[in-house]
């Protein structure tokens, strides 16, 4: 209809950076150092993330997880010459890393292989290329003649099988085309189907080992698994190597931020195995239990994915006193937040502390999952910025 059908404040929009669900847009404030998150059935902002000088260009990653920010200097005081990307975790709304790059980069451009990040740098005449799993600049291509590198385009040539060549857009500027994007939405879609698995580095301070939520897992003899773990920590934890069984899991390295796929075929019979974490005798072990699922009570269909919990927070308290949760179900927290202060909701008993509970400003709402841990009992939680904050939750 060529109608507008929505709108929402946003201080000077440039880029933005719509996930292949379309049910959000990440906007970069070019005058306002952030970019923000915006619910487009809503039209709310649901997550504001301060970024470097001026940001203008936004790329989510492969699998949106991630969203990385030209920082191109575009605000006041800053004459375009912003040189840093700033890499962002989509789920917990944080800055989990600044990757120093060229002068005035208007945008950031994915390999179709989704192993590389290029920035363009228009002052400094060269693109930036950047390890997408390490988040270290690799290499830097200079522009002939000093030419300014704005925009870029990655494309597949093949035969016809008659003799001619087909090209196919895969990457631009914009996003993935073609089969990239296809293979996108794909990988996507087993992260969401996902086995979720949250990595706890050991807490010091809490006196806590390395742990896994949930500590167990139970899959079918012979079924294709996917398990997507999630290290819970900011940037400053150790990185750590996971281990299974060679000959289906593998060993692989997580650092603090990062998630991993890992998809294998589980044994035609029933068996056990765990995951471990090499090197760290007082760390705490995956369980995975192969065995035939038990029929479902009373034939029930369709059960929902998450148990849904809803927070307020307003006056400084919780709407809720207490919470019955149970060992191993996946609950989706969604916290409304009433209050002027920024307010999370954690527990260190069971793992459960930032960013697994991302901030939650004033004014604002967010939403975020946590699978239950088999860690039976009554835990307070509590706003880690207002402790007074507290409701009993308990795991039966």
């Amino acid at each position: 209809t060529w109608k507008i059908v929505g709108a929402t404040p946003v201080l000077d929009p440039i880029w933005p950076e719509v996930t292949q669900d379309g049910k959000f847009a990440w906007v970069t404030e070019g005058d306002g150092q952030k970019v923000k998150k915006i619910d487009l059935e809503t039209m709310q902002t649901v997550a504001e993330v301060s970024t470097g000088p001026g940001p203008w260009g936004a790329r989510l990653s492969c699998d949106e997880s991630k969203l990385y920010v030209a920082d191109k200097g575009e605000s006041a005081g800053y004459a375009q010459q912003g040189r840093t990307m700033t890499v962002i975790d989509t789920k917990f709304n944080i800055v989990t890393n600044v990757v120093p790059i060229g002068r005035t980069t208007d945008h950031v451009i994915l390999s179709p292989d989704c192993k590389y990040v290029l920035a363009n740098s228009n002052a400094d005449h060269g693109i930036w290329i950047i390890d997408a799993e390490t988040e270290k600049v690799v290499d830097v291509v200079k522009m002939p003649n000093d030419g300014d590198p704005h925009g870029g385009t990655f494309v597949r040539w093949r035969s016809d099988g008659n003799g001619g060549v087909v090209g196919e857009v895969l990457s631009t500027l914009t996003g993935f085309r073609g089969s990239a994007r296809e293979a996108q939405i794909e990988l996507i879609q087993r992260m969401q189907q996902a086995v979720v698995v949250q990595v706890n580095p050991r807490n010091s301070f809490a006196g806590t080992p390395t742990s896994f939520t949930p500590e167990t897992v139970s899959v079918a003899p012979g079924a294709e698994v996917t398990f997507l773990f999630v290290y819970a920590s900011g940037t400053s934890g150790p990185i750590l190597s996971i281990a299974g069984p060679e000959d289906s899991f593998g060993t692989f390295d997580l650092k603090p931020g990062q998630r991993k796929l890992i998809t294998f075929t589980a044994p035609s019979t029933s068996t056990t195995f765990q995951v471990t974490v090499p090197g760290d005798e007082a760390a705490k072990t995956l369980t995975v239990v192969v065995e035939e699922p038990e029929p479902a009570e009373g034939g029930m269909e369709g059960t929902a994915l998450f148990h849904e919990v809803d927070l307020v927070a307003d006056g400084l308290k919780w709407d809720i006193d207490t919470l019955t949760l149970k060992a191993g179900e996946m609950v989706r927290f969604t916290i409304a937040n009433r209050d002027d202060e920024v307010h999370n909701f954690i527990n260190v008993e069971t793992g459960f502390v930032a960013p697994a509970s991302p901030d939650v400003s004033g004014g604002q709402t967010s939403s975020f999952e946590w699978t239950v841990p088999n860690q039976k009992g009554t835990f307070k939680f509590f706003c880690s910025y207002h402790p007074s904050m507290i409701v009993d939750v308990t795991i039966e």
